[in-house]
């Protein structure tokens, strides 16, 4: 048990890691860091039509849009995207705590809002144009020539979303024969005459007419027995739904080769180790 001569040296001599820490940490921040720079930028644009975008503005005891935006633009700047290593950042890099201005730490779920709600459409445009027009201002960009960069970089994306019209085209084909013969096999088995160009829409359709005349009940489920005439139905189904699907691959496709199904604006580039 300390003695009172011990809690007096105690509180009069505190742990030395509470003398060290700076009051404000951007001095430990170097001139030519990038984070000067943006912020430098970003404190003369025009916050109106962010502030605009919210339903109630923040507490003055929390960071406010624009700080926000210097976040998540620091963030991009230096590779952190995650929104939960943007929360951490800004609890253990003092880059973020400088922006932050001795605010708390917004939290993943207050950063996921802000980029999901906020920065989006018009709002973000005109920061972007504010940006372009300051960089200009300043002769940092030059305006009176377009370059577009061929540089290819392959994305950290699902490999697996991409669709490749000469797949589809092979897959259709394979389906429309198989098509072809179950029609054959149809008009075999029930003494139809379904005409070769007649759709799948069309035999499901004459199927289910031929069920009800014949009082045909469908089953579902484990322990059910299915009849000859419920499988080719749902046989046709599956097919109407594969070739709706290629169709719409297809109109999508355009003049391109290959499209992602995450993106259908994005184009794909063949690797080696392509998983197709």
């Amino acid at each position: 048990m300390r003695n009172k001569k011990q809690q007096e040296n105690h509180t009069l001599n505190p742990t030395p890691y509470q003398q060290m820490l700076p009051f404000d940490v951007g001095v430990k921040i170097e001139t030519t860091e990038p984070v000067r720079l943006m912020l430098d930028l970003t404190e003369r644009l025009d916050y109106n039509a962010l502030h605009a975008s919210y339903d109630r503005q923040p507490r003055q005891t929390e960071a406010n849009p624009k700080q926000m935006f210097q976040l998540v633009i620091l963030g991009f700047m230096e590779g952190v995207t995650s929104t939960r290593k943007l929360e951490s950042s800004c609890k253990h890099d003092i880059r973020f705590m400088h922006v932050l201005q001795g605010k708390p730490a917004p939290d993943h779920n207050r950063f996921w809002s802000f980029i999901k709600h906020r920065l989006q459409g018009e709002v973000v445009e005109n920061l972007f144009y504010q940006l372009v027009d300051y960089l200009l201002e300043m002769g940092e960009i030059d305006l009176a020539n377009v370059f577009i960069d061929g540089t290819k970089i392959e994305a950290n994306a699902n490999r697996y979303s991409f669709v490749w019209k000469k797949s589809t085209n092979k897959y259709e084909a394979r389906l429309n024969i198989k098509i072809s013969d179950m029609l054959k096999e149809l008009n075999g088995r029930y003494l139809l005459e379904i005409p070769s160009d007649a759709s799948i829409r069309e035999c499901m359709e004459i199927l289910s007419t031929l069920a009800k005349t014949q009082n045909i009940t469908f089953v579902y489920g484990r322990g059910k027995r299915k009849t000859q005439l419920q499988k080719d139905i749902e046989t046709l189904e599956s097919y109407l739904t594969r070739k709706t699907k290629y169709t719409t691959y297809n109109k999508t496709f355009r003049d391109r080769n290959s499209f992602s199904k995450t993106d259908t604006d994005v184009t794909f580039m063949r690797m080696k180790d392509d998983h197709c």
